[in-house]
């Protein structure tokens, strides 16, 4: 259930991208940057039958995922994956998500205030490239016909377009 206590704080931004998905059973849906699951613990109870892979490069959110989805769910519909978005395209075959799912960090490292949690921190800001290689991973995971659905900014709206757009 959304919004129960799994150790993360449920965002406004985590329930806007859960709201945005709608695929049939039977479709893989990714999320890179997954932290600690919500987006994939909301999304889930509204898509049921689909197989749910959550990506982050940090290992403590991805256990506090699998702890917060246990017993909940078929072992098999959920997975969750160590990696960073950068190597997405050398670690995963291509063409395997129905859709693609992510809420992007959206500062960059040493401009603008920092979050007190390390872990907010490392989840909103990242380096100039990190939006673009988000959108890379994602065109590499989705299937010919697939939906990327991505929250950010308005100020990233520019950066997204043009991302989208090669």
């Amino acid at each position: 259930m959304p919004g129960r206590d799994t150790g993360a704080p449920v965002t406004t931004d985590t329930l806007l991208l859960a709201s945005f998905v709608s695929v049939p059973p039977g479709s893989t849906v990714v999320e890179l940057g997954c932290g600690s699951g919500g987006v994939i613990e909301a999304a889930s109870g509204g898509n049921p039958g689909c197989r749910w892979i959550g990506i982050d490069a940090r290992t403590p959110p991805l256990r506090v995922m699998m702890r917060s989805l246990e017993g909940r769910r078929a072992v098999d519909e959920v997975h969750c994956v160590c990696c960073n978005v950068e190597d997405v395209p050398m670690a995963f075959a291509g063409a395997v998500a129905d859709a693609v799912i992510t809420n992007p960090p959206f500062g960059t490292l040493g401009r603008g205030k920092v979050s007190p949690d390390g872990d907010r921190a490392l989840s909103r800001s990242g380096s100039d490239m990190l939006l673009h290689h988000f959108i890379r991973a994602a065109a590499h995971l989705l299937l010919p016909g697939g939906e990327f659905i991505v929250v950010g900014r308005p100020c990233m709206l520019p950066d997204m377009l043009l991302g989208c757009s090669t």
